[in-house]
């Protein structure tokens, strides 16, 4: 009987090995392409919000998204 045990034992390490080496390469694989693509990706461009007319703006451009979806819809 005690090599049922060691048997089980010796299959549930190996699982528990083989799930812990695939989420270390996950990890390094995630945190490889993170600063790949940050490296690659474009410069953010601040937008100046100290302007007085944000609360026109936004005003503006939801008159627009409703309108145009409405056409979209009517048709």
């Amino acid at each position: 009987m005690p090599t049922v045990w060691s048997d089980t034992f010796l299959l549930m390490g190996l699982g528990m090995g083989t799930v812990f080496v695939f989420l270390v390469l996950l990890i390094a694989a995630v945190t490889i392409m993170s600063k790949v693509i940050q490296q690659l990706s474009p410069e953010v461009v601040e937008v100046d919000t100290t302007t007085e007319n944000t609360d026109v703006d936004i005003a503006v451009v939801a008159a627009a998204a409703y309108q145009l979806h409405h056409n979209s819809q009517t048709k």
